[in-house]
């Protein structure tokens, strides 16, 4: 499993104080989350374990990406 075909999956540079936007959709054959660490984002796009994404189903996180620069996983 991967973001397109990358095992990590892709960077996205963002700038500080600019609302990063992202939607997943997931083209596995089984449901999938997406986490992102160290992000200061809200709960509800936090992507919760058992915030699972069903095959052929997309999922929307926003962030308000307020926090200073850094490399997140």
């Amino acid at each position: 499993m991967g973001f397109g075909g990358q095992f990590i999956g892709p960077t996205i540079k963002a700038t500080t104080g600019r609302r990063t936007v992202i939607r997943f959709h997931n083209k596995l054959n089984e449901g999938a989350n997406v986490h992102l660490h160290e992000g200061h984002t809200p709960p509800e796009h936090d992507g919760h374990p058992k915030d699972i994404i069903e095959p052929g189903r997309s999922r929307r996180y926003s962030s308000p990406n307020a926090q200073q620069g850094a490399t997140l996983w």
